[in-house]
């Protein structure tokens, strides 16, 4: 009476069956199966001996956990009502008893609401799952559809993934110049470039091709999907511009690009174009859709151009050949604004149709003894940054063949700059002492290299604001363009 009494004062009867009849009808079965079920299957059934005889009874909650696992329902499904019909289950067959009809339609309308809920279950766990694992099914898809490759063969850009698999090609409609997209190419910057420039983790296919007619170059932006987003050639790179009297019209050729990160995930493109006769040049910042956003003009050439972040302050240096002065400069630009054009004296050379403003510094490094003997024009080739507070130029004085022994000399000298723009040193290069020795021994130069030559290298050129300064000895400051 004790377990009973308990039941009874937790208010828990609702939860407890009473007989074998209640408990068969809880799980749709007769009392016969039942009665079975716990003998061989375990069927959580409870007693109570009293001075009458025995009390059965069963909970709710045990019986509903038991249903549960899953070595219990496979020998249920496979057990059915077949048993209670071979064996004459008359309680649920043969009875004419009502109410007994009742207790059965019911408990089958219980297993039934039981089996919606284990099926409601099942179904949550695979909608779990697959909520778990289509994600990843889609990451993977995308990222097989994800160039990452190219080449180029047979005049066509062809866009591989991860595996190796082709994604898609893109005939040009000029025939491209096929040495310059080998490993072995020698071209200052690569031809084709993948690159994110939305942060929307689908990267974009960059493309210079480069024609092996002269003025057929294109630059290309290509989807992740191979559709062409924007492209420049020669023309509509820009419109006509004006340097003195004389008017510059297209075409402007492509020549190099550069792709440098923004605040967040978004990129720029930096392209640098020129002009059919080699002069004037344009770098155009360009945004992840093709707009320009900010346009600089040389009165030369432009031959590289770098970002960089110097005493804090973020830079594009542009570094070419200026037509004025026939040697190499430096155009240092504001990398959030960089509009304007190139300074210069004689006005033949200046730009009369350029968006308004000056470099932050602009610099002319000298004509060298070896430069004027091969009548050579100087431009610098190489520009490699230390850190925030230096970085060095180096200029391509001359680059020349000799026939003796069919050697190609580099003759070069390198320049380093502290963060504001001011002259630390200047050395020649081991390729310019070459040269110059080879020019002493045959006779075209009469003296051999030493300080008279190192002086020379010290021979910068600054824009002041209002004319070019030469400096006046090794380690004086260079002038810095007032904005």
């Amino acid at each position: 009476m004790g377990e009973m009494e308990t039941g009874a004062s937790n208010g828990t009867n609702h939860e407890r069956l009473n007989g074998w009849k209640e408990i068969a009808s809880f799980l749709g079965r007769g009392v016969r199966t039942a009665q079975r079920w716990e003998k061989e299957l375990g069927l959580p059934v409870r007693r109570i001996h009293t001075g009458g005889g025995e009390v059965v009874f069963a909970m709710r909650g045990e019986l509903d956990t038991w249903l549960a696992k899953s070595e219990t329902q496979s020998s249920l499904t496979a057990d059915r009502d077949e048993h209670d019909v071979r064996n004459g289950n008359k309680e649920v067959l043969n009875s004419g008893n009502a109410g007994a009809i009742s207790e059965q339609g019911n408990g089958w309308k219980s297993v039934a609401w039981r089996a919606a809920a284990i099926m409601l279950l099942a179904g949550a766990t695979i909608a779990a799952g697959w909520v778990w694992v289509w994600p990843r099914i889609n990451s993977a898809h995308a990222a097989s559809r994800q160039p990452e490759d190219w080449r180029v063969e047979n005049n066509a850009l062809k866009v591989f993934n991860a595996q190796g698999e082709q994604l898609w090609e893109f005939r040009f409609k000029e025939a491209v110049d096929a040495p310059t997209y080998g490993a072995g190419s020698r071209t200052p910057s690569p031809p084709v470039k993948i690159v994110d420039l939305d942060g929307d983790g689908a990267p974009e296919v960059l493309a210079l091709a480069r024609s092996a007619r002269l003025g057929g170059n294109t630059f290309y932006c290509f989807e992740a999907s191979g559709a062409v987003r924007f492209s420049r050639n020669s023309e509509n790179v820009s419109g006509a511009v004006r340097f003195g009297s004389e008017k510059f019209a297209p075409p402007f050729h492509p020549t190099r690009f550069l792709v440098t990160a923004d605040s967040g995930q978004r990129k720029s493109v930096w392209l640098v174009s020129v002009h059919n006769l080699n002069f004037p040049a344009v770098v155009q910042k360009l945004t992840p859709q093709g707009r320009v956003a900010g346009e600089y003009w040389s009165n030369g050439h432009i031959h590289l151009v770098k970002d960089a972040v110097l005493g804090g302050r973020r830079v594009l240096l542009a570094g070419g050949m200026n037509n004025e002065h026939k040697t190499a400069s430096l155009a240092v630009l504001d990398y959030e604004n960089p509009s304007g054009s190139a300074p210069a004296v004689k006005d033949e050379y200046q730009c009369k149709g350029c968006p308004a403003g000056t470099p932050l510094a602009f610099l002319l490094f000298p004509q060298m003894e070896i430069s004027r003997e091969f009548d050579a024009r100087p431009f610098v080739r190489e520009i490699r940054i230390g850190d925030e507070d230096s970085f060095v130029i180096t200029v391509l004085h001359a680059g020349h063949t000799f026939e003796s022994d069919k050697v190609e000399v580099l003759a070069d000298a390198l320049y380093e700059l502290d963060a504001e723009f001011h002259l630390r040193a200047a050395n020649s290069g081991d390729g310019y002492r070459d040269a110059h020795n080879r020019l002493e021994m045959m006779g075209r130069l009469k003296h051999r290299f030493g300080a008279r030559d190192e002086a020379e290298l010290f021979s910068v050129l600054s824009w002041n604001g209002r004319e070019f300064v030469k400096t006046t000895g090794r380690g004086t400051s260079v002038a810095v363009a007032q904005r």
